[in-house]
């Protein structure tokens, strides 16, 4: 066993956490007062009528029927969509890929195209449509390197 040395505490530390580490009943009255002063204070701050404001936030989906929408959103595998009674599930997103769950880590599958006008993953085409519909994902992509036309993709 090792040697016991003596503990040098700067003077009055010793009182307030005790030798063991754990706070002292000083320390514990000390701490319910501050706690009890700040109750106090936000209470009174609330009865005159200077409650805080709530932080400032934009919506980032629309609601379309019964559809979550968003434009271009930056989110990935952020929705999970869960197959049959067992542990399967695909992780989509705001971006049209996806991961997939096995139950344990399945991959990743990455859709992309290619066409005489270019080649593009749909993940960075230009425009990017995710639409959330009860256990499934909708995408709309439309990029120059799809055409003119709309890409749809739906996974569920």
């Amino acid at each position: 066993m090792g040697a016991n040395f003596p503990l040098s505490c700067p003077r009055g530390l010793n009182t307030l956490t005790g030798m063991s580490g754990t706070p002292s009943p000083s320390l514990a009255r000390a701490l319910r007062r501050l706690g009890t002063a700040w109750l106090l204070a936000a209470l009174a701050g609330l009865a005159a009528g200077q409650a805080p404001a709530p932080a400032e936030r934009t919506l980032r989906y629309r609601a379309d029927g019964q559809d979550f929408v968003i434009e271009n959103g930056a989110g990935r595998f952020n929705r999970a969509l869960y197959g049959p009674n067992d542990a399967f599930r695909i992780d989509a997103g705001e971006k049209p890929d996806l991961a997939l769950a096995l139950p344990a880590k399945g991959g990743l599958v990455r859709l992309g195209v290619s066409s005489a006008t270019g080649t593009r993953w749909l993940a960075a085409a230009q425009r990017v449509t995710a639409r959330y519909r009860a256990g499934e994902m909708i995408y709309e992509v439309r990029d120059p390197a799809v055409g003119t036309g709309v890409m749809t993709r739906r996974h569920h």
